[in-house]
């Protein structure tokens, strides 16, 4: 089913596009003591259909 309010479709009839608005990046960062690597989780919304949720580290000289 085609949401004509959500998604804008090309010429071709093949491609699907929709700019969303991305802000508002929460993220958590767990650095062990005498540690180099920091643990991350990251949180960004895309409201209200995205949600983006990420999970790295980081090493810390």
């Amino acid at each position: 089913m085609h949401d004509a309010n959500y998604l804008k479709v090309s010429k071709n009839g093949i491609w699907e596009t929709k700019f969303v608005w991305h802000g508002g990046q929460i993220e958590y960062s767990y650095l062990p003591a005498n540690s180099h690597t920091a643990y991350t989780i990251n949180f960004l919304p895309a409201i209200p259909y995205l949600y983006t949720l990420g999970v790295g580290a980081k090493f810390i000289q």
